[in-house]
């Protein structure tokens, strides 16, 4: 394990040395969608200001609610799932599908299914054609083993995106395949 992470240290210290602006941003995009553009990944503590075009410390003046949106979805796809709900929640004062999918994310990758589909059934009465938050329901219908009740997302995802978008092939490879999608 030590190895491995030697390897992977190695390899992300080479590529910030080679091409730092190159290096794809964590986050929201239209994987989260959010619709936003893809923005650089900040070191711990700090975040991306749209405002500012650059990384200002969390407790900055300068964040508004997109950054701290942006953040708290890089967070997420990071892997720091925890630190990931905590941001979302710091966001949930109002009815937002966005912050809602994504308490249902971080809630589903820390092992809480069931809360995580809570929240992404109040995302859906929210916004019924978010098919993100559609394949993300199905995809922990297909960990909870309630196949029937993933495949009946997947139809809604294929009604409204059609069977070739991202989230109807990735939720698909899910229910066939019992893989969860990192994405």
């Amino acid at each position: 394990m030590a190895f491995h992470k030697l390897i992977l240290a190695t390899t992300v210290a080479c590529a910030l040395s080679v091409a730092p602006a190159s290096l794809l941003a964590l986050g929201s995009g239209d994987d989260a969608g959010s619709g936003t553009s893809e923005k650089p990944t900040c070191k711990r503590g700090y975040i991306y200001s749209d405002k500012k075009k650059r990384c200002v410390r969390k407790t900055s003046r300068h964040l508004d609610r997109s950054d701290l949106l942006h953040h708290a979805w890089a967070t997420a796809y990071a892997g720091d799932f925890r630190q990931a709900r905590a941001l979302f929640e710091s966001l949930a004062d109002r009815p937002d599908a966005e912050v809602y999918n994504g308490l249902g994310y971080a809630n589903r990758k820390l092992g809480a299914i069931a809360v995580g589909i809570g929240y992404y059934h109040k995302a859906l009465a929210l916004e019924p054609d978010y098919v993100l938050a559609r394949s993300y329901l199905g995809e922990a219908y297909a960990n909870a083993g309630k196949t029937a009740l993933a495949r009946t997302q997947l139809a809604e995802i294929g009604r409204r995106c059609g069977k070739q978008c991202k989230e109807y092939v990735y939720l698909l490879r899910a229910i066939e395949v019992g893989v969860p999608n990192d994405w």
